[in-house]
């Protein structure tokens, strides 16, 4: 297990993020209301991303009402993508298990979004993409309500697999207006019956999450607990590692990618 390793720190630079529905959402769903999307590349900047430094593509976009973006609407967009050398990250939302075969060879990786379904559904939903794309599980924690009840039983049904997956994103919920995130003792809770349910399972913390004094608890307990990767840690972690001379590495890419 990579945890055994030393810790990687990423900061995705060099990752373009690219939504293919522009600033477009049907769904609008209260963790995000489409803000994520507004601040990506849209289609008709490709030319800028593939002249630019960038190494990745990250591909998104807003979800249309059955909780899809159009994927197999711009394949000649990853073609292009993909014959300029760089690698893609799919994030498709729902999608036709019998069109992903266009995907393999195209695609590098895929990130899930654990939740968009029932738990088993999802769970038989990684099983069968996997067969077709590597793919890696985000779980947004937070998503139902700050008591993560049904965050754990997506744990649980993943666990439950013959084939579990090798890594496992959390992600923690920004909340709106005035409401608390989740709290960092339950967060430490679910981590550790994570690990039950998923003994060999690498865990990364992803992107989205709180920021100021937050982040940084939140980054330093996930790194006494094992994680092996953190993405965009608060600048204080680095600091600490350089000065008492720890070990740790440094990637430039999404998270996903090794």
């Amino acid at each position: 297990m990579e945890s055994e390793k030393i810790i990687i720190f990423t900061r995705p630079r060099l990752t373009a993020s690219i939504s293919l529905t522009g600033a477009k959402c049907d769904r609008l769903c209260p963790y995000c209301r489409g803000q994520y999307i507004r601040n990506m590349f849209t289609v008709d900047d490709l030319d800028k991303i593939l002249s630019g430094d960038y190494k990745s593509v990250l591909i998104s976009g807003g979800y249309d009402s059955e909780g899809r973006i159009p994927v197999f609407e711009h394949l000649d967009v990853l073609k292009r993508i993909k014959s300029a050398g760089l690698r893609i990250n799919l994030h498709p939302g729902k999608l036709d298990i019998s069109m992903a075969g266009k995907l393999k060879g195209l695609v590098d990786v895929i990130s899930q979004d654990l939740g968009g379904l029932p738990p088993a559904e999802d769970a038989e939903f990684y099983t069968a993409l996997n067969e077709i794309v590597p793919t890696v599980p985000h779980l947004l924690l937070g998503r139902w309500g700050a008591d993560l009840f049904e965050e754990m039983d997506y744990l649980e049904v993943m666990g439950d697999l013959p084939r579990r997956p090798d890594r496992l994103v959390f992600l923690v919920l920004i909340p709106k207006n005035s409401a608390p995130p989740p709290s960092l003792g339950r967060l430490k809770e679910v981590f550790g019956k994570a690990r039950k349910f998923l003994p060999e399972t690498e865990f990364y913390l992803g992107c989205m999450r709180p920021g100021g004094t937050y982040r940084e608890k939140l980054d330093r307990m996930c790194i006494e607990l094992g994680f092996s990767r953190i993405v965009n840690p608060a600048r204080s972690i680095k600091e600490d590692y350089l000065k008492k001379g720890l070990p740790f590495r440094e990637t430039g890419e999404c998270c996903v990618f090794d």
